[in-house]
C-alpha cells in the first residue's frame, strides 16, 4: 500500500482526514477502501487527478527526461533508452 497523503490516518478499520480550522481539529471519516478514501480526500482538498493519457514510449521517454537524468549517469542513461519497437 502507498504512503497515505499527509492529513489522512487510518484509524481502525477506516481512513480519516484531519482537518484543521479555526484552532480545532475535525476527523472526517473517509471510509474503510484506501483508493475509494484518497478519492473521497482529494474532492475534500478539491484537489483533481490530471487526467493524461500517455503511451508507453511516452511515459518512458518523461521518466528518462526526469527522474534518470538527475539520478544516473550517461552510460546507464544510453542503456536504457526505450526502443518503440520492442514496447
Amino acid at each position: 500500500m502507498p504512503k497515505p497523503p499527509k492529513g489522512m490516518f487510518k484509524k481502525g478499520p477506516s481512513w480519516y482526514f484531519r482537518n484543521r480550522s479555526r484552532g480545532r481539529d475535525q476527523w472526517i471519516n473517509l471510509g474503510r477502501d484506501f483508493q475509494g478514501a484518497c478519492r473521497r480526500y482529494r474532492e475534500l482538498r478539491g484537489q483533481e487527478l490530471p487526467e493524461t493519457r500517455l503511451t508507453v514510449v511516452q511515459a518512458a521517454q518523461s521518466w528518462l527526461q526526469g527522474y534518470v537524468r538527475v539520478s544516473r549517469n550517461t552510460k546507464t542513461n544510453r542503456w536504457l533508452q526505450p526502443e518503440s519497437e520492442c514496447i
